[in-house]
């Protein structure tokens, strides 16, 4: 806990987690004010979740190709960049656009934490480490919707959450990539 890296991974993941989990509790309630009606919105969702069991498996190819903090990083800027899609929402085709893009790229987010923080640490404090950065992360899937939920409340939009989500998720995705490895990992093919 001494080290940037470790703070680098639990703002990284918690940041982007967060926004995770602001979308997927807000997400039915968003459609529902845009106008769709919950069968509609039940399918949106659903074509979300799908795409995410996508995304896992390319990630799953990708980490063991590439540097995993890149790699983690990359979903997690497409994850934030999807988010604005949803100023759009009201055009299916861009509603869908998101629903894929953002579901894609959630493939990365419990997945690689883990890894990346093995690579960094090693093995020998993985457990305290992870009980660490998932708390972290706990706290920023309940803070995010509660957030989302007050300006909404104040403001009868959710434009602004999901201009801040957008930029927690390019800060977390900028602090993962600042993420620095030790030399002593092999580079990937």
């Amino acid at each position: 806990v001494r080290t940037a890296n470790f703070w680098l991974i639990l703002a990284g993941s918690t940041l982007t987690i967060g926004a995770i989990g602001t979308v997927i509790q807000q997400f039915v309630l968003f459609l529902r004010d845009t106008g769709y009606t919950t069968v509609q919105a039940s399918h949106v969702s659903s074509g979300l979740l799908f795409a995410g069991l996508a995304g896992r498996v390319v990630v799953g190819y990708l980490v063991d190709r590439y540097h995993k903090k890149n790699v983690m990083a990359l979903f997690y800027l497409l994850l934030a960049l999807a988010i604005p899609q949803l100023l759009l929402a009201r055009q299916p085709a861009a509603l869908w656009t998101f629903a894929l893009v953002f579901g894609f790229a959630m493939g990365a987010d419990y997945l690689l934490i883990p890894l990346v923080t093995a690579e960094c640490f090693g093995l020998a404090s993985l457990g305290k480490l992870l009980s660490l950065i998932i708390m972290a992360d706990s706290l920023g899937q309940f803070f995010g919707p509660v957030l989302a939920g007050k300006i909404f409340e104040a403001t009868h939009s959710y434009d602004l959450a999901w201009g801040i989500i957008t930029t927690a998720g390019i800060l977390g995705a900028a602090a993962i990539y600042a993420v620095r490895m030790p030399k002593t990992c092999p580079s990937p093919a």
